[in-house]
């Protein structure tokens, strides 16, 4: 594709007339420069991917730039919940449009006595190329990525509440995983979470119990996941608020884990409610059975 872009491309630059008032010269040089300039842009197009999108009717050129990206972001938003799904200790795997994901290292000394010296590098952005292996796409159809690549097919117009909440969810997600911060990617989490759990959006003490109830189907379980989303919760309070506390590595994957078990489950449920109101009201007479 980049190969017929740039045939392209020079085809249509070197096909031009020149403008009034232009010398021949004046004009040869300046679309050469300017054929070289297109040349050095599409070259990089080939170290990612390409993505083609072509309209049925007129759209003007912005308009068109800006929809295709946002299309493709969707498209990028459910892979990243697919990479956080079935590779979770490859935290340096991630995808993004040119310019979204960074490659870096972060090194720390500390000298533990005086004549020690620990080094601790941790890197930041992507360092693991991500490939769509074979031998896992029964595991990504199981995780729902066909059953969304469906929904994102639909036209905008057509997506039902529950579609949308589904696809706000896997924004939200997605932002979260490209945070390096800790706790921008508390909040990002909590902030997924909240589009599924929270009847207003916003942290109430029954989303511990939505959610619990979702991860696991066992009584004591249960309530051991509603104490530590309350407690992660009160983190994420606290740094929304100026308030410094200490956020674990731990406390991020567990909380990673449980948004893409969430997300999981909405999806393999998007069928059972057509509203985020009926899957609220069923999820409160679930709470209710475990906590009267």
């Amino acid at each position: 594709m980049a190969n017929e872009l740039t045939e392209r491309v020079e085809r249509i630059l070197s096909s031009a007339k020149a403008l009034p008032g232009t010398t021949e010269v004046q004009f040869k040089r300046a679309q050469e420069h300017l054929i070289e300039q297109y040349k050095r842009e599409l070259a990089r197009l080939r170290k990612g991917v390409l993505v083609e999108r072509r309209f049925q009717t007129p759209i003007e050129r912005v308009r068109a730039q800006e929809r295709t990206e946002d299309e493709t972001r969707r498209i990028i938003d459910l892979l990243r919940y697919v990479i956080a799904y079935l590779y979770p200790a490859f935290d340096d795997m991630l995808i993004g449009l040119q310019g979204d994901v960074r490659r870096d290292r972060r090194s720390t000394l500390t000298f533990p006595k005086e004549d020690g010296v620990d080094l601790r590098v941790k890197s930041t952005g992507l360092h693991r190329d991500f490939v769509l292996p074979t031998k896992d796409v029964d595991a990504m159809n199981h995780i729902g990525l066909f059953a969304m690549s469906e929904v994102l097919k639909k036209p905008e117009a057509s997506l039902e509440e529950y579609d949308r909440m589904l696809i706000r969810g896997l924004r939200l997600f997605s932002n979260s995983q490209i945070q390096f911060e800790k706790h921008s990617q508390l909040i990002g989490l909590w902030d997924c979470l909240e589009n599924f759990l929270s009847p207003e959006h916003s942290f109430t003490l029954e989303d511990p119990k939505r959610a619990a109830i979702l991860l696991t189907p066992d009584a004591k379980e249960r309530e051991d996941i509603r104490e530590w989303l309350r407690d992660t919760y009160v983190i994420r309070s606290n740094e929304s608020h100026g308030k410094s506390r200490i956020i674990t590595e731990a406390d991020l994957e567990m909380l990673k884990r449980a948004a893409v078990l969430i997300i999981r489950w909405m999806i393999e449920h998007r069928n059972d409610f057509c509203t985020r109101s009926k899957l609220l009201d069923w999820l409160k007479l679930e709470t209710l059975k475990q906590w009267p």
